[in-house]
């Protein structure tokens, strides 16, 4: 591998990326894979290989254990960890959706990107499961955006849509003026 490692993981990961949005799943698929025989515990592939798995293969079990691959490599990883709660929420595990998101927070702070209203968005859905008021959390989201260049490009995920089915009209207004 040398010293063209990180050039050679980074080529396979936006390979795979490529092949999902193509649509060729197997294809992607097995770059994830051949990515991750390189380098089996890169967050940033064992991440994007999850995500893939989630929302192209809707492979929720397999997705959650590669999760939990990239955590056990980096536990403090807010892009993971955020994307395991948004799975959790999805599959019902409102729980463990609530202490990722909540691990998520602590280290999203730190970094005012997209994953920060990710994270927000995530508790949200929580909020809005649990009967709570989601108001405060879409202030945030708002906030966010506001404070933006340009907004977030939302990818279609297992988590927004679930959401914008659950959204009480009101708040589904608010969330759609976003």
């Amino acid at each position: 591998l040398g010293a063209n490692h990180a050039e050679t993981i980074n080529a396979l990961n936006s390979l795979a990326r490529l092949q999902d949005r193509r649509n060729d799943l197997d294809g992607a698929e097995a770059t994830y894979r051949k990515a991750l025989a390189k380098d089996k515990l890169n967050i940033v592939i064992l991440g994007n290989y999850a995500f893939f798995l989630q929302n192209s293969r809707h492979d929720l079990h397999n997705a959650r254990n590669v999760y939990q691959q990239a955590l056990n490599a980096d536990p403090k990883d807010a892009v993971n960890l955020t994307n395991l709660a948004g799975l959790c929420f999805v599959t019902g595990d409102w729980v463990a959706a609530e202490t990722h998101i909540q691990k998520a927070w602590e280290q999203a702070q730190k970094m005012p990107d997209c994953y920060s209203a990710r994270t927000l968005l995530i508790r949200t859905a929580i909020a809005v499961l649990a009967l709570e008021s989601p108001l405060v959390f879409l202030g945030h989201l708002k906030a966010i955006f506001s404070c933006q260049t340009s907004h977030a490009r939302w990818e279609p995920t297992t988590v927004l849509q679930h959401l914008q089915e659950r959204l009480p009209q009101p708040d589904a207004e608010f969330f759609s003026a976003l």
